[in-house]
Order: C-alpha cells, then structure tokens, then sequence
C-alpha cells in the first residue's frame, strides 16, 4: 500500500516441510517489511526488514553406523522384529528391541558387529536446531543532478542458531554404544553467533552525448565486517535417558569452538560507454583489502577488468532475420579472501584438561598469506533470430586460479599439529556454456518451445608448490581407508585406491609364484592371497599390494552437464517437462561397501548371494571372510562408479483460469511430479546426491537421505 509520497509491503508467513525420514521436519515463520520514502523529489529514504525463525528436527547422515537410520537399516536383519517380542510371541509397543538382539554373535571379536535398531534410532534420537535470523537494510538515493545521483546502503545481518544432539541407549539399549562400546548415551549442544555489517556509498553518472554516445559509470567504497563465533559441548553418559543435559554426563566431556572476524574494504569505480548502439565497452578497477592477509603481505590489491561488445545486428548488414547478434571479450582479475583471519596470526584455542577450562595456543602462522586469484578470458557469442523465435548464448573461457591456499602438515617441533596455510596452489580451467531456446510453434491457441543448456569443464591443477602431489585421507569417516590425490597436470581429487582384475577362481591361481624366491603375491597383511579373493594389480611388481600400488580411479568432476526441456501449451492446458543430465563423473558409492563387503555379520544385499563359493567357481563377487583378512574391501575400483545420468526432475501439467470461469477469482491449478524416473547405471539410491559443501567430499556417497520422488498439487489464485 501507501501513496506517490511513501509505499510499502507488509508479507509474513509460515512453512512446513515434512523429511523423508518420519519425525524430521522444519518449520519456518518469517516476516518482511519494506518501505520507501520519497522525501523530496530528488531524495528517497528505502528500508528493509527480513525476520525468519526456523526450527528443524533432523536426522544423523554420514557414515556413522550407530546413528545413522539408512545404515543401520541395511545392516539390521529385516526377519527380526523391531520391537521386543513376549514368549506368546507378541511385542512390547514402545520397548525397542535390544542392539545385542539384532547380532548373530552375541559375543563379538569386533564391536562394530552389532547393529542398531533402525526404527529406535528415528523414533528417540533427538537432532534439533533453532535458528534466528534478522536481515534489516537502510538506504538513500540522492539525485545531485539530472547526470548524478549519490546513494548510501548500511545493512545488518544476524544469526544465531542453537544446537542439540541426544542419542539414548541406556534404557532401552537398542542403539549401539558410541566411544568404542563404552558411551552409553550421548549428548551435545552447539551455539552459533555470527553478524555481518555491510557498508557502501557511491556515486553515479549518467549521460548521452548527441545521438550517438552513452555513458554510465559509479564509483564508491565498501566495507564489509564479519563476525563469528560457535561453542559447543559434548559428553557420554547420563545416569539414565531421562538426564539429557551436559550436566549430567561423566564421560569424554569435551568443549570445542571457534572464532573469527573478518573485515574488508573496497575502493571501486566501473564505466559503459556505448557507442552508436553498435559498440559497448566497459571497464571495472577495484582496490581490496582484507584482514584475512598476513602482516607480512600486501594489504590491498588490485583487480581490473575490461570488456568490448558488438552489437552485429545494429550495422543492418546482416539478414533480417537476426534480431540480435552479440559478440563479447572479457578480461578479468579478480580475489577472493574469504577465508579465515586466523590463518595468518597467533590463536589460543580452548583445551579441557581434567575437567579443568584452559586455553593454548594452537596453529603456525603464515604471515605472507594473501589473496587467491583468477585471471580470466571470456569469449562470447548471443544471438535471437526469427522475431526472436530462437536464442542462442555460447560461452567460451579460461580461468588461471593462482595462489590458491593448500594446508600441508608440518613438523610437531613447530608445536602444533594443524594444518599450515599457504598460497602455493593454481589451477587452470577451460570451459564452454551453452544456452538455447526455440518456439517451434506459436499460434493463438498454440505455443511449443523447447530449450537446452549444457556445459564443458576441463580441470587441470597446475602448481602444488613444492610438491607434485597430494594424498587427502578420509580416515576421520568411520576409519575409511578412501583417499583422493590431488597431482600436477591431473583433475583435482582423482579418487585414489586399488585397481582390481577379477576373482581368483582357485587358490592354486592365486598363490602362483610372482619373483624369482618363489613366493606368491602377498596381501597388505603379510598373508596369501586363496580362491574366492580380489585379484589386485601389482603395479610395481614387489610382489606385496600395499599402498605403492595405489592408482587414480577417476574424478567426481562431469565432463558435460546440463539441462533440457519443453513446454507445449493449448489454450489454457500447459505441459511442461524439465530434464537434467550429467556424463564422466565417478562416484564412491561407500553405501554399497558397507553392504557387499562380507566381512562381519550385517546384513548385507542381495548382490552377494553371488559371491565365490568354491573351487573352480568364475564369479563377479569375492568369498566372504569375517574380518576380510585378505583386503578384498580396501577402497579399489569395485567401488568407484560411473555415475553419470539422465533425469526427469520434473513433469507438470497446469491449467490457467481467468474471472470468466470465477467471477471474483482468477489462478492457476497445476499437478507435478518430480524426480520420477531416473536413467543410470550407479548402484546407489542416487545418482545426484551432495554429502558436503567440501569440494574434497564431491562424489562421495556416505549414506545421506537422497532426492525422493514427489507428487505435488497445488492452486495459485488471485482476487
């Protein structure tokens, strides 16, 4: 509402999203106010204010076989009942069925032999977060001139967020114990405050000279400041599940956070000069600093950029029938330093000793660290034809990332066991992006149009410093043995393990001699290989596997990705379709490890019924051995997959309706189905799934709830 001198909008609402999993869910309200003031002619006063609260109950993912409901599930024995059962052969409502119950061996060598209830983890594992947010902005525009306008913003952001994990296992005892079979129960709660101050004032000018030049600039400065700080607390064992506070625990009480503040600033200036409608060119210079650097590196950079467009179409020597025809160049540097200001100074950390708060310095820091950069070229290519019937955008570039920060480990004598940042990194990435769209049909009653985009990536890392590669572990996951390796000339985080040839068919074929004593190939445990076991590729000949003869398997990188679709309507009947599709990326699919390894007592697919035998037996799958004393489960290629897909993300049917049909209301009802069909030859539950924002963890399946199928209804009206 409001009038010419004040307008504003008032909007709240309230979300519910139900989880795929049963008692997951979040819940969000939110409000938004925003006005603008028209003070005077030449001066207007623009405000917002964003309020959100969301509350979320959720699941463990990972591979955390105590608490994660997905693994727990395929290790659990699905011919056992998940609540207790009486001798009449009834159940007990309520009372879950023991751990120990689930096991075949009551009395494991190995602790990770017994499994979770999977119903108990959904039902009583309490995983909770609160989250407060307010976003509120203050700006004011100031016409000078009819060339010049000034314009001041200072916006505000906080969050803050509450935490809590419970996990049960006293009374009932059907989770497993966590802390190597003595945490009983578990409790954790976390607390994150982070605010975030932006500040900006410019100037800009706009003016025609005559009819054939135009010319639109600003300039002005920014600051940026950032604020961070989580603490949280955890502890094993409460006197029973009744106490789920970190008051009650006895065991493992650990106290862990951190904090960061970041600041930056800006000095900026842009210019468009057009010329003759036929000519554009645009230029860009921008001073940065941040606190991120050390105190021995420069403070501030610089970071142009410069870029030409002809406009083709306008010189009228073209056929008709292109309406527009771009051709753009672009160079650019530009930084990034958005990471932590604790990398390049002296930090304490907080340390529990004996139950007794102390703090210690931890980390070395690199007092030279700077910015890491990207210098790139662009060349472009947009066009309509046909009454702009038919787009195209086709984008060429490649990207120099320089500087890039790499952690590497240094030596305990430095007093500290964290990683050390430098910029000592640069990759090199050439691509291509291409859009189109085309309206086959387009009549009063009819319009068909389809489009397409998809995208070429060629990663290369180029610099490692003063090394040639990298080995990342992943060992922190559950004791996974996976690794990626990252390697000069080659794409980043090629997975890195064993390459397999088969099944030995007998033991005679697996123990033939491999060196000049007559010995057989050993396993990485010092024994011998037997029918029924991987064969395992020898790459060095030292007739040991172990981990010299690890090899790169492939990268979770695409080599082409993208989307297509159409759109076909008849009068007021419209039939969308929405394809997504993604070629060359591997997968771990570590979900799949866990259930055809058939090296304890899980449960485990049906794929392993089979599995080798007996003698003589050709087979896809190895013998199974409790404890894999051979290492037929090592992180090879049986788990690296080729996870390339088609996808129909979305199919939907929608009618338009307009106050003829009711007279106070018009809208659109609308039915669609998501996710329904999927073409693919990967194994796991999907083949679009992201475990984390790490670009390490891409292409990892640790077992995360995936994308389900949906159905959706729904009405848009307005009255």
């Amino acid at each position: 509402g409001g009038d010419e001198v004040a307008k504003y909008n008032i909007s709240f609402g309230y979300t519910r999203e139900e989880g795929v999993l049963d008692n997951t869910n979040t819940n969000r309200y939110h409000t938004a106010l925003n006005t603008n003031i028209m003070v005077a002619p030449e001066f207007e006063i623009f405000t917002s204010v964003n309020l959100a609260y969301i509350n979320s109950h959720l699941n463990n993912s990972g591979m955390k076989q105590e608490t994660n409901p997905i693994l727990a599930a395929y290790h659990a024995m699905p011919n056992l009942h998940p609540y207790q059962k009486l001798s009449d052969g009834g159940i007990i409502n309520g009372r879950y069925a023991k751990y120990n119950g689930w096991a075949v061996n009551p009395n494991p060598t190995y602790a990770y032999d017994l499994v979770s209830n999977p119903l108990a983890i959904v039902n009583t594992v309490s995983s909770s977060d609160k989250i407060y947010d307010a976003n509120i902005r203050l700006g004011l525009n100031y016409k000078a001139t009819d060339l010049w306008t000034l314009t001041a913003l200072v916006n505000l952001y906080y969050d803050y967020t509450e935490e809590y994990v419970f996990t049960p296992g006293v009374d009932q005892a059907a989770i497993i114990p966590q802390l190597y079979g003595t945490g009983e129960n578990f409790v954790s709660m976390g607390v994150l405050r982070q605010s975030a101050y932006y500040y900006n004032v410019n100037a800009a000018y706009h003016n025609v000279f005559g009819d054939k030049h135009s010319l639109d600039a600003y300039l002005g400065a920014r600051v940026m400041t950032k604020s961070y700080e989580y603490d949280a607390s955890s502890g094993y064992n409460s006197a029973n599940d009744y106490n789920r506070t970190l008051s009650m625990v006895t065991d493992e009480w650990s106290i862990f956070g951190n904090n960061d503040d970041w600041k930056y600033m800006s000095f900026y200036a842009h210019a468009d000069y057009l010329y003759n409608n036929l000519w554009k060119t645009t230029a860009g210079l921008s001073m940065d600093g941040t606190s991120a650097s050390g105190v021995d590196a420069p403070r501030f950079g610089l970071f142009p950029s410069l870029s030409a467009t002809y406009l083709a179409a306008n010189t009228g020597k073209l056929p008709e029938a292109f309406d527009r025809m771009n051709l753009t160049a672009e160079v650019s540097l530009s930084g990034n330093s958005r990471f932590s200001s604790n990398y390049g100074k002296n930090y304490y950390v907080s340390n529990n000793l004996f139950n007794l708060g102390t703090i210690v310095r931890n980390g070395v820091p690199n007092t030279y660290l700077e910015w890491e950069k990207k210098a790139q070229l662009d060349l472009g290519v947009d066009m309509s034809l046909w009454k702009q019937s038919f787009d195209l955008r086709l984008n060429a570039y490649f990207a120099h990332h320089y500087d890039l920060l790499l952690d590497t480990k240094i030596s305990a004598v430095y007093g500290s066991n964290e990683a050390y940042y430098a910029n000592t990194a640069a990759i090199n990435n050439m691509g291509v992006e291409l859009a189109a769209r085309y309206n086959v049909l387009n009549t009063k009653d009819w319009n068909w149009q389809v489009y397409a985009n998809a995208s070429f990536l060629n990663s290369r890392i180029a610099d490692l410093g003063q090394m040639q590669s990298f080995i990342q572990d992943y060992d922190f996951y559950n004791g996974d043995d996976a690794q990626t390796r990252l390697k000069v000339g080659e794409t980043p985080y090629e997975f890195w393990g064993y390459e397999t040839a088969g099944i030995y068919a007998t033991t005679a074929q697996a123990q033939v001699p491999t060196d000049a004593t007559g010995k057989p190939l050993k396993t990485p445990y010092g024994g011998y290989y037997q029918g029924g076991d991987v064969i395992f590729v020898d790459q060095n000949n030292d007739g040991t596997i172990n981990d010299k003869d690890r090899v790169a398997l492939g990268a979770a990188t695409p080599d082409l990705y993208g989307s297509f679709g159409t759109s076909l309507r008849y009068k007021k009947l419209t039939l969308t379709a929405d394809f997504g599709f993604s070629l060359g990326n591997e997968a771990y699919n570590a979900t799949r490890r866990q259930t055809e390894s058939m090296n304890n007592f899980y449960n485990q697919s049906l794929a392993v019924m089979n599995r080798w035998q007996v003698e003589g037996q050709q087979a896809a799958m190895p013998r199974a051995a409790y404890g894999d004393p051979s290492g037929n489960a090592l992180f090879s290629d049986r788990w690296i997959e080729d996870a390339s897909y088609l996808k129909l993300r979305r199919l939907m049917l929608s009618y338009d309706f307009d106050k003829s049909l009711l007279r106070f209301v018009e809208g659109r009802l609308w039915i669609a189905a998501e996710n329904m069909w999927t073409l693919t030859s990967y194994l796991g539950s999907d083949p679009e799934f992201s475990y984390s924002y790490a670009e390490a963890l891409r292409g990892f399946d640790y077992a995360k709830v995936s994308q389900p199928a949906l159905l959706r209804l729904g009405v848009n009206l307005n009255f």
